[in-house]
């Protein structure tokens, strides 16, 4: 029987930014930076320590296609720093997006594969539901505030071990004009689901966007 003492937690900071660039009516360019920062980690049965640490830094480049008005398929690299020894991450996606009188519904199933020096390659299948409420009247403005939320399915399989990891975000966010958008919020995950010992990460969440 697993104790619930056992359990991990980690609490800190994940600022991220993100820049688009439209080509043309079909193709767009991303690229995005994202850091995690703790702040406070330890387990459920006593043990805690307090420390600012970096923890690791992505930097991220795509490119999306769009194959309807309203879905795209894209596919990136990633990098990860972490520890000195970085690792290297393909990824390929496809996104749909069901519009409703007040709000849309986005759907995003991706995979990806992670290789890095002196661990095992990862590979997982993920698949992502959101969606974005206004804050007033019926749809978001370009100057208008509005509340995000996400839920996303992680499974993982790395030496013959399975994983999954389950994430949830709510944020609110502002629109500045057309181009430009700011969000803050919780963004709490939680890991090896089916395992012994689960892990809790609880991260203030603040991001930058920016469209050219």
């Amino acid at each position: 029987m697993k104790m619930f003492a056992q359990d991990f937690y980690e609490t800190g900071l994940l600022p991220k930014f993100n820049i688009n660039t439209s080509i043309n009516e079909l193709w767009e360019l991303n690229a995005k930076s994202e850091t995690k920062v703790t702040f406070l980690e330890g387990n459920f049965g006593g043990y805690r320590q307090q420390e600012l640490l970096h923890q690791r830094t992505e930097l991220a480049f795509a490119a999306e296609r769009k194959t309807t008005y309203n879905s795209s398929l894209a596919g990136g690299y990633l990098i990860r720093f972490h520890n000195k020894k970085p690792a290297h991450r393909l990824f390929q996606q496809y996104s749909i997006v069901s519009s409703y009188a007040t709000f849309k519904l986005g759907h995003r199933f991706s995979a990806d594969q992670t290789f890095k020096t002196g661990g095992a390659n990862e590979y997982r299948l993920r698949y992502r539901i959101s969606t974005a409420l206004p804050l007033e009247g019926t749809q978001i403005d370009p100057t208008e505030s509005y509340l995000k939320f996400n839920n996303e399915y992680l499974g993982g399989l790395q030496e013959k071990e399975y994983n999954l990891e389950i994430r949830a975000l709510a944020a609110i966010g502002k629109n500045i004009g057309n181009n430009q958008k700011v969000e803050a919020g919780l963004n709490y995950r939680i890991g090896k689901v089916f395992q012994e010992s689960v892990d809790h990460e609880f991260w203030l969440y603040l991001a930058f966007y920016l469209n050219t």
